[in-house]
């Protein structure tokens, strides 16, 4: 009898793992890495990862379907930036004779971005819109969709050397937009664009597009500080996304040594996240020099929500914690300056801890792992930081013994 008992069981939560999906899908961009990678990072990163943004280079393609016959399952976006052009590349030298698809300046000359000096193009000729759509049609059959870079429907100052003469950001919105509706309409793959920021402000694109890319989710390369507008906004983006069954990517950028930011910007995203919901982590320092990193807290598959929120506030608890409960455990975060005690009953839960990550060697190892430790009686969170708790007990059945419920977690005392 205690078998069947623990037969009924396994087939209970097979069912509602179908139904529910995985809160944690990984996703990694590879930039022009793609072609340097060695066998074995090759297969690490298709077992491991979910989806995989390929680089625009002809090498870096050419080597993208080794990842599908490793892993059939794993999505592969080719990568089109929406506005802009490197210096020096196949796409660039192919329009280069034509001055009418560069975005210039009022003397004339072309406009460069402030950071990589990559050249913006015009988007309102039509001949600009054709070779978006001549470039998405050209990646191979069994790439699963195409990931728009640079593709805000406005432009930012702080991101140009000079507006184009006579720009003005409303009439440069709605042209955006009808790129954006001519590109999805010509080409049958998958559509994600990188400008999925705060508060999912990008109306005109989402009746068309797959979901977007908030870059810089949470922390970024020029912030490593907790901003509570910034974690309101993003998880609201998170969870709007969501009831629009849009995909939603969360990629943080941050520095892999710092734990703290680590942990909290993962328990950010689980506060918000569904099954179309993709997470990405990237190591400041090494982000450009090596992309394929793996971490830890990609191990967290939380995949049965009991919290179905419709904003952040749903979540807000009254001693100000933001608190999101999993059928296998709970997530909690303190956005505020302050620390704040709560208790726990002992026995419960575990608190996991995150250790290591980076970048995979080109063995195709990374060491990190995902631990849990006791936890009980008065806890405190502290002050912009966050906690993830695992129920420790599976379930009571007689004869049986305690288990969790992640396989990757090492149980310490």
């Amino acid at each position: 009898m205690k078998n069947y008992r623990i037969l009924f069981l396994l087939i209970i939560l097979c069912l509602t793992s179908i139904a529910y999906g995985g809160t944690m899908r990984k996703s990694i961009g590879l930039s022009n890495k793609a072609h340097t990678l060695s066998e074995e990072q090759i297969r690490f990163c298709a077992e491991n990862f979910d989806e995989i943004l390929i680089g625009q280079w002809p090498e870096d393609i050419a080597k993208a379907e080794e990842f599908k016959i490793i892993n059939p399952k794993v999505k592969l976006l080719g990568y089109v930036s929406f506005r802009t052009l490197i210096p020096d590349s196949a796409r660039f030298l192919e329009c280069d004779g034509d001055e009418t698809l560069f975005a210039h300046d009022p003397q004339g000359e072309r406009i460069t971005t402030i950071s990589f000096e990559n050249y913006l193009m015009d988007i309102y000729n039509p001949d600009w819109a054709a070779k978006l759509i001549q470039w998405a049609n050209e990646f191979p059959s069994w790439f699963d969709g195409i990931f728009l870079d640079v593709a805000q429907p406005t432009l930012l100052e702080n991101d140009y050397v000079v507006l184009p003469d006579g720009y003005d950001a409303d009439a440069y919105a709605i042209q955006s937009a009808s790129v954006m509706d001519a590109l999805c309409a010509a080409y049958p793959g998958m559509v994600v664009y990188n400008g999925l920021k705060s508060g999912l402000n990008q109306e005109g694109y989402s009746d068309n597009t797959d979901g977007g890319l908030m870059e810089g989710f949470i922390f970024s390369r020029s912030s490593q500080a907790v901003d509570v507008q910034k974690f309101y906004n993003y998880c609201n983006a998170l969870l709007k996304a969501g009831r629009g069954n849009l995909i939603a990517s969360a990629c943080v950028k941050t520095y892999k040594g710092n734990i703290q930011n680590r942990m909290f910007a993962v328990a950010c995203y689980l506060l918000g996240a569904n099954n179309l919901s993709r997470y990405n982590v990237v190591d400041i320092d090494t982000e450009h020099s090596d992309p394929l990193q793996y971490y830890p807290e990609y191990k967290i598959w939380f995949k049965n929500p009991i919290d179905m929120p419709e904003t952040i506030d749903d979540l807000l608890k009254p001693n100000n914690l933001v608190v999101r409960r999993f059928k296998e455990g709970v997530v909690i975060v303190n956005p505020w300056d302050y620390d704040i005690d709560i208790p726990l009953v002992d026995g419960k839960y575990r608190k996991l801890t995150l250790s290591g990550g980076g970048v995979v060697s080109e063995s195709g190892k990374c060491k990190n792992s995902l631990r849990s430790k006791r936890v009980g009686g008065i806890t405190t969170i502290p002050a912009e930081s966050a906690m993830i708790l695992i129920r420790y007990y599976l379930n009571k059945l007689p004869g049986t013994r305690p288990i969790t419920r992640f396989a990757d977690v090492e149980v310490t005392k």
